[in-house]
């Protein structure tokens, strides 16, 4: 199951050539796959998974600022997002979630910038100057904010609706 995983978030990658304009959306999806094993086997299985699709994705993705994406936020977050919801207190949970998304966001950035010498990126805020930055910053987390409430119902899908119609009658 962990290599069905890890083919399917490399296909996933590899599309980002294909559909250059999905550069944020075939990561995310490619994350998606880590929610599988988590419910399905366990986080260190899934964390074996976010290895393998993060070391290969540095080869074989056409675009490396999806490569970057998928690992400093996308690859883990599912992981992640399983230990933190067991805390008991949801306002702890969100600042948790938000210092680890807006983390992610500048070490990506870096990475895409400095490792990858992708400057154009930086070229572009400078036309909008810090209220510009300010900006993307503060759309980048309301998109966050419905990226995980949207996985929190993918999750409830999985395991409410197709595990028990589909998977539970192969066993």
């Amino acid at each position: 199951m962990g290599g069905m995983a890890a083919a399917l978030s490399l296909l996933f990658m590899m599309l980002t050539g294909v559909f250059p304009l999905m550069d944020y959306t075939l990561p995310a999806l490619s994350g998606l796959m880590l929610v599988i094993i988590v419910v399905e086997i366990n986080t260190k299985w899934a964390v074996l998974v976010y290895i393998a699709v993060s070391l290969l994705s540095l080869f074989i993705a056409p675009l490396k600022e999806s490569a970057v994406l998928y690992i400093a936020f996308f690859g883990y977050y599912a992981i992640v997002k399983s230990y933190l919801e067991r805390l008991r207190n949801r306002i702890v949970e969100w600042i948790l979630k938000f210092l680890l998304f807006n983390a992610a966001i500048v070490v990506a950035l870096v990475a895409i910038v400095y490792l990858l010498g992708m400057n154009e990126m930086l070229a572009g805020l400078g036309e909008w100057g810090v209220w510009g930055a300010v900006g993307i910053w503060l759309l980048a987390n309301a998109v966050f904010l419905i990226y995980d409430l949207a996985l929190t119902r993918v999750i409830g899908a999985y395991i409410n609706w197709f595990r028990p119609r589909y998977l539970k009658k192969l066993k």
